[in-house]
């Protein structure tokens, strides 16, 4: 599913979601003061005849006049259509981008270190991320946290090209959720009965495991007890955890994130039980 455009490429690798080719790099306005910028547009010949002038240029166009420029103090974007495979909406589900950000920081059109990316959806440039990385490269991991995915085709925006912006880039937002998701389980059949041990990583964390609750500072701890806990308990929060169960030899709830219908398990842990969990299907 890669698309690339001369001078971005985006991808997603989701299996909700379909990726469309994206967009040519897109410019607010058409001026360049440097050789540098002016060549990262990227000039590909000049015409000199009689009176005028003409460039030849690949990877910059004008703006798309149906997508609304978000923010006239970033001056470029490109946008990327994704299409919501299910017959309903998604809210607040993660994307993973491939960018390549090294041509645009080349040409002096986007801070070194990214700090001036931004994405924007239905409304500004309000959409969550985070710069996994490498900056600078061609194929720059970035994940983003959509707003709501409609069911078909939906365009998403990345701006870039405004020197003054600070870095919003933050590991933990684009994991974050406004009500409480179902995000780990506890696979495990020796989970059954036994006490979890929980420590958010994020302030105001709503956790709970269906019968015990608790609201959790960053770095805040809890335990709940495991009178009601199976080997498929599924703990739901607003943010990550760090959680395990309370006993020996008891591994840690696995992210849901992690589910798949196929698995391979090398072990050298001699006659010593491994769990698979598959809430989702059949798995093999």
């Amino acid at each position: 599913m890669t698309r690339r455009s001369s001078t971005l490429a985006m991808f997603a690798t989701i299996a909700a979601l379909g990726l469309a080719t994206a967009s040519a790099v897109e410019a607010l306005d058409q001026t360049w003061t440097l050789d540098a910028e002016f060549n990262a547009g990227t000039n590909t010949s000049t015409t000199v005849a009689a009176d005028s002038v003409s460039l030849a240029t690949t990877g910059v166009g004008t703006p798309d006049p149906t997508i609304v420029w978000a923010d006239t103090n970033w001056g470029q974007r490109q946008c990327v259509v994704i299409s919501n495979n299910e017959a309903f909406a998604l809210t607040e589900y993660q994307v993973a981008l491939t960018v390549d950000t090294a041509t645009p920081i080349a040409g002096g059109r986007m801070n070194a270190t990214g700090a001036d990316i931004r994405f924007a959806h239905l409304g500004g440039l309000t959409l969550d991320y985070w710069i996994e990385g490498p900056i600078d490269d061609v194929a720059t991991t970035i994940w983003v946290q959509t707003d709501t995915l409609a069911p078909g085709p939906n365009t998403i925006c990345m701006y870039y090209d405004n020197p003054a912006a600070t870095a919003l880039s933050d590991p933990l937002a684009p994991f974050t959720y406004a009500t409480p998701q179902p995000l780990y389980v506890a696979v495990a059949a020796g989970q059954a009965g036994q006490p979890v041990s929980l420590v958010s990583y994020t302030p105001n964390n709503q956790v709970s495991d269906g019968v015990n609750n608790a609201t959790l500072a960053a770095g805040g701890t809890a335990t709940f007890p495991g009178a009601s806990h199976t080997a498929a308990t599924v703990i739901t929060a607003t943010g990550p955890l760090a959680l395990r169960g309370v006993g020996n030899s008891l591994d840690t709830y696995a992210p849901l994130a992690f589910a798949g219908t196929a698995f391979v398990l090398p072990s050298n842990r001699s006659n010593n039980q491994v769990s698979v969990y598959a809430p989702f299907g059949a798995a093999t």
